[in-house]
């Protein structure tokens, strides 16, 4: 359900579900806890392929978010999606391009 890639000091993670809910963001957040992040200062993540988000979503991008101790940028994501996250004052410790 995600796709990753990592370059030297930068890891991009593609979450690849249009749903990000309670079904899909259990798995997520178990292919979260399995990423190697030793080394890595940047994590990007592409949410292009996500329409819709839920609390069990918010959920497991904190879970990644204190795996690696902050610095998430998250890209491509729909407004919607936005809304949810600045509903939840969580644009102010994710970095939305």
């Amino acid at each position: 359900m995600i796709l990753v890639k990592k370059d030297n000091s930068a890891i991009c993670i593609s979450i690849q579900v249009k749903n990000f809910d309670l079904e899909n963001a259990i798995v997520i957040r178990s292919e979260f806890s399995t990423l190697d992040l030793t080394n890595v200062e940047n994590v990007i993540i592409d949410m292009d392929n996500v329409k819709f988000i839920d609390s069990s979503a918010i959920s497991a991008l904190i879970f990644l978010y204190k795996k690696n101790d902050g610095n998430i940028t998250m890209i491509n994501v729909k407004e919607n999606v936005v809304s949810v996250i600045e509903m939840m004052g969580l644009h102010r410790i994710f970095d939305i391009v």
